[in-house]
């Protein structure tokens, strides 16, 4: 009886879904009508004390509209601002001095290139943070309109595994982090920005997300390089001596930046008509992956204890998986080119522009 599999996937990452009342003239479907709508958040590379927060309306082509609220950070680099009864698209801009995680000596963003964030549709009470993070992402969005935004929040934050946007950042310190509210998000973030602070070695920060955002262009992930990179500014900063933070690489879910997730679940029915030894799975992608010449294989830094992961043919954007059968003390043999299964059970769009071909070996 033949076999049939069942394939799902999923990208765990980091999403942010806000929503806001529609409709209506104003700024990018902003509308004036009558309702309390505030933002606040907290403003960090590190924190970033009696700055200045300015928060503008989005016009419809994604451009800078009007002023809506001005206000301070606080001594924790908080702020909250009522820009009632606007509801709409906004950008948020911050400005102010902080201490640079990295070298311990005073830094400034200046009011002339402010750290920003921007978010598709505000109303009622919305948290934001406004980092260097979110500055990548603002800059990975082609014009500021709605849609852009949101797939700008969400690629970035798809690459470092937390939302860059509701995530909140705590002070690098040894006493935020062992706080009893502090979740393993905010240290990431926070360790997030002092790796992007070693990164700059005491120049300004502005040079390290413009080379994030070059590197990252229009893909979906860093380059190898730019991992390489950003684990080494990781490694050198929580081993360094202004590390006040106590953290240690183990610490923290950043060795899997720019690293993509996959979920694949399987299931079978019926009645196989001999002994399964194993499943086969070639997954397809579109785009470069780390330069790898066709043909050339490496295996995956990574190996799940249920099999093997091996980019067999890196040149023509394609992954070879074999599955460790139930019982067996070895992978299932390697090949130097994946198979397309000559009859395979499922074709299955995986992440959009991946696509899954199963079937059971025998």
């Amino acid at each position: 009886m033949r076999i049939k599999a069942l394939v799902g996937a999923a990208l765990i990452s980091g999403a942010m879904a806000l929503s806001g009342c529609g409709g209506g003239g104003g700024s990018n479907g902003g509308t004036q009508a009558a309702t309390t709508t505030v933002i606040k958040g907290t403003v960090s590379k590190g924190p970033i004390r009696n700055g200045t927060v300015r928060i503008y309306a989005l016009n419809a082509d994604g451009s800078k509209g009007v002023l809506l609220k001005e206000t301070a950070t606080d001594n924790n680099a908080g702020y909250s601002a009522d820009i009632s009864p606007y509801t709409g698209a906004v950008l948020v801009e911050a400005s102010g001095s902080y201490t640079d995680e990295a070298t311990g000596l005073p830094m400034t963003i200046s009011a002339n290139a402010p750290l920003r964030a921007a978010l598709p549709s505000i109303s009622g009470t919305v948290t934001t943070a406004v980092t260097p993070l979110t500055e990548l992402a603002v800059r990975q969005a082609p014009a500021l309109t709605p849609a852009n935004i949101t797939a700008a929040n969400k690629k970035v934050s798809d690459v470092f595994k937390f939302d860059v946007i509701a995530t909140q950042p705590v002070a690098p310190t040894a006493a935020a982090f062992t706080g009893g509210t502090t979740t393993q998000t905010q240290i990431d973030y926070t360790l997030a920005l002092a790796t992007i602070s070693q990164m700059a070695n005491g120049a300004e920060v502005a040079s390290v997300v413009n080379s994030l955002s070059s590197d990252l262009g229009s893909g979906s992930t860093f380059s190898a390089t730019m991992q390489n990179t950003f684990q080494s500014a990781l490694t050198s900063f929580v081993s360094g001596a202004s590390n006040e933070i106590g953290a240690t690489v183990g610490s923290t879910n950043l060795t899997s930046i720019g690293k993509k997730t996959v979920v694949v679940r399987l299931s079978s029915a019926g009645a196989p008509t001999g002994t399964i030894t194993g499943i086969e799975l070639t997954i397809n992608f579109l785009g470069s992956c780390d330069g790898n010449g066709a043909g050339r294989r490496r295996k995956d830094e990574t190996e799940d204890l249920s099999g093997s992961l091996w980019a067999c043919d890196m040149g023509r954007g394609q992954l070879c998986v074999r599955v460790r059968a139930p019982g067996e003390q070895r992978t299932l043999p390697r090949v130097d080119r994946p198979r397309a299964p000559a009859d395979p059970n499922l074709r299955a769009k995986l992440l959009g522009s991946w696509t899954a071909l199963v079937r059971f070996v025998r």
